[in-house]
């Protein structure tokens, strides 16, 4: 799905833990065929946090988390400012 259509992608969201193939395992996958595409990795722990990124992820976010938090992400990778302003106009 994703070589067939990689042009309309901006972002990659994925997570560490997957039934088929690890989430290591995809970022990898994506990062050598798409490179320029950001990947953000949900990780269970810290712990996870430091082989997603040595993996290729450009950001992860720790389970549980706040919908405000992962939003500053997204916009992180997206290329936006982040300012708190610009992110209530967003969303609201």
């Amino acid at each position: 799905l994703l070589e067939k259509n990689k042009d309309k992608y901006d972002i990659i969201l994925t997570n560490h833990t997957m039934p088929r193939m690890s989430g290591v395992e995809f970022i990898k996958w994506v990062k050598r065929k798409f490179p320029s595409i950001p990947v953000v990795c949900f990780v269970d722990d810290f712990i996870d946090a430091p082989e997603v990124m040595e993996s290729g992820a450009d950001a992860f976010v720790v389970k549980p988390f706040r919908v405000l938090h992962l939003l500053k992400i997204l916009r992180r990778q997206l290329g936006y400012k982040n300012t708190d302003d610009e992110l209530m106009q967003a969303i609201a």
